[in-house]
């Protein structure tokens, strides 16, 4: 197995982060406001950095919530939602960013990937309720060394009602291995092609904050 979907297997329960950290803020870790209004912040005069490395940039009208966030040894989770201040977003899509661990050397292998997210372990790590059979892959891509999922997981959403079509991204930035997501409300639900959108602005945003060849070319 590459190193990729070792580091990927090792760190599966913050692939899922967006949703089993969501879980642990509403159980009382941290306050979690219902996810269709996070509490976010305008945008800080000085970059937020997560696990030492990784410059947080979102794309235009999005910022962090300062209340929903975790960091720890295995590593972070980050809660993005639109700015309290400033340009508003064109749509009302959650972001998440989560650091999973050491990115390592080795290039991106989509046919691995796809094994290891079509296998019970990497579908459970999709999954909101840490269950394969919630999940369904619909389409990936590999751009460059980020690599896209386009997910459907029917599993409730600890915290707040979101639509089960969900876009996720998973590449190396500032050697480490990060995941982006962007993911709808329930209501007003965002098309999955507007959150592919929002999430090639994210990973475009992220890439150039940290000194990363972008995605793809043009």
């Amino acid at each position: 197995m590459s190193t990729w979907t070792n580091r990927l297997r090792a760190g599966a329960a913050l692939v899922a982060a967006p949703m089993l950290l969501a879980g642990c803020i509403a159980d009382g870790v941290l306050p979690f406001p219902a996810l269709g209004t996070p509490q976010s912040a305008s945008a800080p005069s000085e970059p937020r950095v997560l696990a030492d490395s990784v410059v947080v940039a979102a794309p235009e009208g999005w910022c962090p919530d300062p209340r929903a966030g975790l960091e720890g040894e295995a590593g972070s989770f980050l809660l993005i939602g639109p700015c309290r201040s400033g340009p508003v977003p064109p749509v009302p899509a959650i972001l998440t960013l989560s650091v999973l661990g050491t990115a390592g050397t080795g290039a991106m292998d989509r046919d691995r990937l796809d094994a290891f997210f079509d296998s019970e372990v990497g579908r459970a790590a999709l999954s909101r309720a840490g269950d394969a059979a919630t999940v369904r892959v619909v389409q990936t891509g590999l751009e460059g060394e980020a690599y896209f999922l386009h997910v459907r997981d029917t599993a409730p959403m600890p915290g707040g009602a979101v639509a089960a079509d969900a876009w996720r991204a998973v590449l190396p930035l500032s050697g480490r291995l990060v995941a982006l997501t962007a993911l709808s409300p329930a209501d007003p639900e965002v098309p999955p092609a507007t959150l592919r959108s929002v999430l090639d602005a994210f990973v475009a945003r992220m890439q150039a904050a940290n000194g990363a060849p972008p995605a793809a070319d043009g």
